[in-house]
């Protein structure tokens, strides 16, 4: 089942199926299944609709101003082409809605440049270390 992680560790996009799991770490489909609960008490399926939730999570969280990064192809980059159920999904899986995630990046983004683009023009743009620390 390693082998089976590993590969869907190193999926770059939402186009891997189980089938083709299956196929390269050289078990069926049964087997796959199998393994899966036996080792980590899911579905090879649960596993994977987790991993990507996690990686649309990341790309969404680490968004920048005028990234023009949209949530439908985050969601669909990662396999969920259905947009609604993939944000029932998410909000599922990390208590907020995929929009809000891009929004509070988007946002955390901007207060970040603005606060170094404010300690720049004070001359503070390099760490400072205080005297008896």
């Amino acid at each position: 089942m390693q082998a089976a992680i590993d590969l869907i560790a190193a999926e770059g996009r939402g186009d891997l199926s189980l089938g083709d799991i299956a196929d390269r770490v050289g078990v069926g489909l049964r087997a796959l299944e199998l393994g899966f609960k036996q080792e980590l008490d899911v579905t090879p399926m649960e596993y994977l609709r987790v991993s990507r939730l996690r990686r649309a999570y990341d790309e969404l969280q680490t968004a920048g101003p005028g990234s023009g990064l949209r949530v439908a192809e985050v969601a669909q980059k990662w396999g969920f082409f259905h947009t609604g159920r993939f944000s029932r999904l998410y909000r599922q899986r990390f208590g907020e809605y995929p929009s809000a995630t891009l929004r509070s990046a988007e946002q955390m983004s901007v207060e970040g440049n603005r606060a170094r683009g404010q300690a720049d023009l004070h001359g503070q743009g390099a760490l400072v270390e205080l005297p008896g620390h």
